[in-house]
């Protein structure tokens, strides 16, 4: 009701297609809204137009907070996984012995397909989620995680800003090359009289990898000339670490928690073991965004290739950089069984 226009005095016609639908010719009897026949002023408006705009605007915050995500708050939907089938972890809600509902997060694999394929035990939401960000605020007071960002650092600059963005500025020029020499030929062919659609949509294409190709090169080419140093990189992220708590206090929505935990956890892997639930916590070394950080680089190593050409393509030859450092560490938890609800079943 809050999204029908006819409130506002608007018809729309042509909505539907009975005939084609009958004849089978359509699979939907619904026509695309390009066929819609719109009158307004059709009939005296219930509402008032500003009203009306007023609520669309505020529809996509009704919808988060109304639709699903307040209901089923699990953090971390998404990046939990189960050690011993690998499926996703599903949240959802669950009453103790008392028959207060609580969250709590399950195997997918048994959910859907019972015992035969992994153990059945409901961990309990919070706990895990406190887990995790425990895990965070460990990392970035761990020694060893300052050693690694420092070396992921001057690889990373070393790639995006020295050696390798002049590789990657010569590499993006030969692919440009190659795709206007391509666009070139299929323009000859069709002034040639020779037209058809699949033509049309590999010109399409070329067009498109061009486009993104320019768009490569001239940030290749802006970053060849920044001054970022790892030093720079290094006191910005830590300066951004030290306000985490602060930063995740001002996260309102249980949405906006989950995509900010998002950008500091790749994954987390969960078992059952005899006597505690194991949660291995994988951190990004870099989370993926710094709002602080104003530099043009992306955070996150980006192995460089390039092809070099030496007399024709069954001479042509791959160079890669040495294999960049990886950037997810794990850090290991042992969560007590008391987190569980109700009997472990061993699958």
């Amino acid at each position: 009701m809050l999204r029908n226009r006819a409130y506002l005095g608007e018809r729309a016609y042509n909505k539907r297609s009975y005939k084609g639908y009958r004849r089978g010719e359509k699979v939907s009897l619904f026509n695309p809204k390009s066929d819609w026949v719109l009158k307004t002023d059709s009939h005296e408006p219930i509402i008032e137009r500003d009203l009306f705009e007023k609520a669309q605007a505020l529809m996509p915050k009704w919808k988060e907070r109304v639709g699903g995500v307040l209901r089923n708050p699990d953090l971390l939907s998404g990046l939990c996984f189960c050690e011993h089938c690998q499926y996703r972890l599903v949240g959802t809600p669950r009453k103790n012995s008392k028959g207060y509902k609580l969250y709590t997060y399950v195997c997918g694999g048994y959910q859907r397909f019972g015992r035969a394929v992994c153990q059945s035990f409901y961990l309990r939401a919070e706990p895990l989620e406190q887990t995790a960000l425990q895990a965070i605020r460990d990392q970035f007071s761990d020694p060893r995680w300052k050693q690694d960002l420092q070396r992921v650092l001057t690889r990373m600059v070393e790639d995006q800003f020295g050696n390798g963005a002049e590789l990657r500025i010569g590499d993006l020029k030969r692919q440009l090359a190659t795709a206007e020499f391509e666009i070139h030929n299929i323009i000859e062919v069709v002034k040639g009289g020779q037209f058809s659609p699949a033509l049309a949509t590999a010109l399409q294409a070329l067009e498109n990898r061009k486009a993104a190709l320019e768009r490569d090169l001239k940030e290749s080419q802006e970053r060849l000339g920044a001054s970022v140093t790892p030093q720079g990189l290094m006191r910005q992220i830590m300066d951004y670490a030290g306000e985490f708590d602060t930063l995740w206090s001002n996260q309102g929505t249980p949405e906006e928690q989950k995509r900010f935990l998002k950008q500091y956890i790749h994954h987390i892997t969960v078992g059952r073991a005899a006597d505690h639930i194991n949660a291995a916590v994988g951190l990004y070394k870099i989370p993926l965004a710094f709002p602080q950080i104003k530099t043009p680089v992306e955070m996150a190593v980006q192995p460089t290739s390039t092809e070099v050409y030496c007399g024709g393509p069954e001479l042509t030859r791959l160079i890669k950089p040495p294999e960049a450092l990886p950037l997810v560490g794990i850090r290991n938890y042992a969560i007590d069984t008391s987190a569980l609800l109700g009997r472990a079943v061993n699958a």
